[in-house]
């Protein structure tokens, strides 16, 4: 007798295809899945260990989060689904960061020491990138690429709230990064365009866009971006592939066809105890090492679905490929990004160092660099061929001239210390509403600029003036 399909009320939602699909792959556990879907999404925030502490944010945020630690990583927590955490004035001060938890195993899986090159390749909005970051600890580079313009601005508006200080970014097609930084990452991380089945219960709109041909053609998409991706890493280096859906189309069978293709490859373990293991008999070569792949199941984890894959790079390329690289390497010198005017000012030495810390000064030796009105810190010993990237930002945003004078970035504000400034304002709750609206403060002290901190972490500029602090919170955050 055929076993009844058991559909819950949300699931009705579903395509009837999806359906009979899961209930084949998952047998006994189909029951199982389906009525996770009457359950709410599960939310989380990951601390930005850039900015702040576990400790810090435990002891500050409201106990209506009701902070439960996410197994898989130690930044993160599960917060209730009533609260609401982004309204929060820390969330503008980047204290934190709201992320899906199955979302946070990525950065975790990778883990990028400090000082090390790493590729996101697909980093839009923002959260995998900052987990990045947070690892590196503004040592080292991270080159955020994202091809399309308004989800890179998403991008950089979350990297600036962070306080990220060492990002490259980029709006460019896989092909065009591959072609300039060939084996040149010691990790990339891949979160590929998907067919985003594991997100039905979190974004119920993604549920009209699926069919089973887009799952056929994000699985030939991913296995394109997945060959650049192996072109930009070093030997020895390791990248994450993850998804989130739960097609074998998408996830075992993608990582079995580029193994078949790229021998130099191999499957690392990536699997944690509170997590399942990949489906070898899923992928038509039924590999074993897929077992060592990861996936996050919404029956069986506190978590949206997700699948995972760790490789390491065994050997370079091809003997081609090689000979080809050493042309390259040879024709292009190491070089700052990008070939523009190095700018050293006097003025603008003088007006830092009116609103700067001699310390944050002697940290930041860095070449300054000038693009348009735009004054950045420069990124070094990058490929010399990055000039011809569409740079959304090329270096350390610190600010802009502006008629002969320096205006400071809120990307620069965002990223200091409270020491690293010579004034600051530790602004109440009351007032750092007021802020966050736009409205001016008053003050007491010398003229110029003041670091706005609320609970000790830094959140935007004001421009004392005759004891009124002027808002330079960017009118597009404000609320």
């Amino acid at each position: 007798m055929k076993k009844q399909v058991f559909v819950s009320k949300f699931a009705e939602q579903l395509p009837t295809e999806f359906l009979n699909k899961m209930n084949r792959l998952l047998g006994a556990e189909f029951d199982d899945f389906v009525m996770a879907y009457e359950m709410p999404p599960t939310k989380g925030l990951r601390v930005n260990l850039l900015k702040t502490t576990d400790r810090f944010v435990r002891e500050n945020l409201i106990p209506q989060l009701q902070l439960r630690p996410v197994p898989w990583c130690k930044s993160g927590f599960y917060y209730n689904e009533q609260a609401s955490p982004g309204k929060s004035a820390l969330h503008q001060a980047g204290a934190y960061y709201i992320q899906e938890p199955s979302a946070m195993y990525a950065a975790e899986l990778l883990r990028p020491k400090p000082g090390t090159k790493v590729l996101d390749l697909c980093a839009a909005p923002g959260g995998k990138t900052t987990h990045l970051a947070a690892f590196l600890a503004s040592e080292g580079i991270l080159v955020a690429n994202e091809p399309y313009a308004k989800r890179c601005a998403v991008l950089v508006e979350n990297l600036e709230r962070l306080g990220v200080k060492n990002a490259l970014v980029t709006q460019n097609e896989p092909h065009e990064l591959s072609a300039v930084f060939s084996e040149w990452f010691d990790h990339v991380l891949v979160d590929a365009p998907c067919s985003g089945e594991g997100m039905f219960r979190k974004e119920p709109g993604a549920i009209s866009e699926w069919s089973q041909s887009q799952v056929e053609h994000c699985r030939q998409r991913q296995q394109k971006i997945l060959t650049e991706a192996a072109n930009m890493l070093r030997p020895g280096g390791t990248f994450v592939y993850s998804t989130c859906t739960f097609s074998p189309e998408e996830n075992e069978q993608v990582i079995s066809a580029f193994l078949g293709l790229h021998p130099e490859f191999q499957l690392l373990p990536g699997g944690h105890p509170a997590l399942s293991a990949g489906r070898a008999d899923w992928a038509a070569r039924k590999e074993p090492s897929l077992n060592q792949t990861v996936r996050i199941w919404p029956h069986l984890q506190k978590g949206e679905g997700h699948y995972l894959a760790l490789l390491t790079k065994t050997e370079s390329t091809t003997r081609e490929v090689r000979i080809q690289q050493k042309r390259e390497k040879r024709a292009q010198k190491p070089t700052a990004l990008p070939h523009v005017k190095q700018w050293m000012d006097d003025q603008l030495q003088i007006e830092s160092g009116g609103f700067l810390s001699d310390e944050w000064q002697k940290r930041n030796q860095r070449s300054l660099m000038q693009r348009g009105d735009h004054i950045y810190l420069a990124f070094h010993n990058l490929p010399a061929d990055v000039r011809k990237l569409h740079l959304m930002r090329p270096g350390f945003w610190l600010g802009e001239l502006k008629r002969n004078r320096f205006e400071p970035s809120h990307s620069l504000a965002a990223a200091l210390d409270a020491g690293d400034a010579r004034q600051t304002f530790e602004a109440d709750d009351q007032m750092i509403t007021r802020y966050l609206h736009g409205e001016t403060l008053q003050f007491v002290g010398p003229p110029g600029w003041v670091l706005i901190l609320y609970q000790g972490l830094s959140i935007g500029w004001a421009k004392n003036t005759a004891g009124v602090l002027k808002n330079h919170f960017p009118k597009g955050l404000r609320r």
